[in-house]
């Protein structure tokens, strides 16, 4: 090793190395865009499938990552129901 005179000692060389603040950074950058994009897929699938189940059931509640739907047909398709069976009353003409 060689001795550093004063010069040298005032010398400063740095900010070569990737510091951990600047990859802690792109790392959090890279999630935020991963979470968006898998957030917008789950809201789109969530919304395709429920679209599509929406009258089939009475209840239904489907959950695709941080999307979430809740919905309650009992009373609408009990009234259907209903509505469909129902007999008339039959007039009698004699």
């Amino acid at each position: 090793m060689e001795k550093l005179n004063l010069n040298q000692k005032r010398e400063i060389v740095g900010g070569k190395g990737i510091t951990g603040a600047l990859l802690s950074g792109i790392g959090s950058i890279a999630k935020g865009a991963a979470d968006f994009l898998t957030n917008t897929v789950g809201a789109i699938s969530t919304t395709v499938f429920t679209a599509m189940s929406l009258n089939k059931v009475d209840k239904l509640e489907s959950k695709i990552g941080n999307s979430t739907f809740k919905t309650d047909n009992t009373t609408s398709n009990k009234i259907n129901l209903e509505a469909d069976y129902k007999t008339p009353n039959v007039v009698s003409l004699f």
